[in-house]
């Protein structure tokens, strides 16, 4: 991509989207005090994130031991959430890792100032921070209320409805779900790309005019040395931002409404 590409799609903002979730999240190397009670952290994000809740991780291990015999290994450890007064938005770390988490989603600008400050938060209560993975995912169902569930004509690019268009063809009093999944990979990172008609009321009847773009941009070696908001959010939702483009058509974006 372009630099001028890039710049583009910056530019390129809708009045309506059909995200369901987006998340970004950051695995980093175990930091043990996380588990113990994070007071001083939740007084940092209270103003914009008031609500509190615990929840426990069970890592189960199995493996033989002499003579066959099954041991199991049981590793707990604390997962704390910290919500918006609307439960829409939320983030939570663990001794392992730090998530973001928007259901209700108005703007890349508004997530990326979201988490750089909840980073940065927890930068300061916690210190170093060495990630292991980072990456970011947009969730799009995209649900209209009239129409026919298979047919996306116009709506979404032709080379994805190919699939789906051709099962129901062959078979479309069975045809329950067809999603269908693509890894790409460049230098810097790694995309997993799902999309179809996912069917939310499987195995019942396709009767919902709903198509899933699913992309989840990660890379598993991230720079150690440098703060993995600066380096990756920004360049993460550009990758995405163009596969979204390319995935649909127009449309979909006098739906969605261009801003000028």
């Amino acid at each position: 991509m372009t630099i001028t590409e890039a710049a583009q799609l910056t530019r390129i903002c809708y009045e309506r989207n059909f995200l369901a979730n987006v998340i970004f999240r950051v695995d980093f190397s175990e930091i043990l005090k996380i588990n113990d009670s994070p007071t001083v952290f939740q007084e940092k994000v209270r103003a914009e994130f008031p609500l509190f809740n615990q929840q426990i991780l069970r890592e189960v291990n199995l493996h033989l031991a002499a003579g066959n015999a099954e041991e199991k290994t049981v590793k707990e450890s604390k997962i704390w959430e910290f919500l918006t007064s609307d439960k829409n938005n939320k983030f939570s770390i663990s001794s392992k890792h730090f998530v973001v988490e928007f259901k209700k989603y108005s703007s890349f600008e508004h997530l990326q100032t979201t988490a750089t400050k909840l980073w940065s938060d927890l930068v300061s209560v916690y210190g170093t921070i060495a990630p292991v993975r980072v990456g970011l995912r947009y969730i799009n169902v995209i649900s209209l209320k009239d129409g026919d569930p298979i047919v996306w004509d116009g709506l979404i690019n032709d080379s994805l409805i190919s699939g789906v268009k051709g099962v129901h063809a062959l078979r479309p009093a069975e045809l329950r779900r067809h999603m269908s999944q693509a890894i790409l990979q460049d230098d810097d990172s790694r995309m997993t790309f799902s999309y179809g008609v996912y069917n939310s009321e499987f195995p019942s009847v396709i009767s919902r005019r709903e198509f899933v773009l699913d992309y989840d941009c990660y890379t598993e070696s991230p720079d150690a040395n440098v703060n993995p908001l600066e380096k990756y959010l920004d360049a993460f939702h550009l990758k995405i931002s163009d596969m979204f483009e390319k995935s649909i058509k127009d449309d979909l974006r006098n739906m969605m409404g261009r801003k000028p």
